[in-house]
């Protein structure tokens, strides 16, 4: 039941930030005042530009990127509520496992649960966002063409 908890616990948050509140104070490069993105931002920002050393040079481009583009705030929001959704049914699966069965079977089906569902995550989620960036690329070449003209 521990990644239960944990994967609930974030699918909430997630949920959450969709609300866009005002931020009460500095959230990663959000200064204090501004509508609080959507929390699939703040993973992506801070993963790359942290672990992945692309520092604040990749904050700033994401961040205009994200300001620039309404398909890609598109994509943030939609990935953030397909995890949110994906996070609550991964609990509810969990928990039918671990009430619904004997102990044994609870305790193996969750180990085997956690890959089969991150699998099952992964694969429409990499195409959606493949299919979505694409229509950004098609965006921005078009307008591009109207400047051009």
């Amino acid at each position: 039941m521990i990644p239960s908890i944990l994967v609930g616990n974030v699918g909430i948050q997630l949920f959450l930030s969709l609300l866009q509140p005002p931020a009460p104070i500095w959230i990663s490069s959000l200064p204090p005042g501004h509508k609080i993105r959507p929390a699939g931002y703040y993973i992506m920002e801070d993963i790359v530009a942290v672990d992945g050393d692309g520092g604040s040079a990749y904050r700033r481009a994401l961040n205009q990127r994200y300001e620039s583009s309404p398909i890609f705030q598109c994509l943030v929001y939609e990935m953030t509520m397909f995890w949110a959704i994906g996070g609550l049914v991964f609990v509810g699966v969990s928990v039918a496992f671990a009430f619904g069965t004997s102990l044994n079977f609870a305790f193996g089906a969750t180990l085997i649960w956690i890959p089969v569902w991150a699998l099952l995550g992964f694969l429409p989620a990499a195409f959606w966002a493949q299919w979505r960036l694409s229509q950004e690329t098609d965006s921005f070449r078009l307008k591009q063409n109207q400047i051009s003209t």
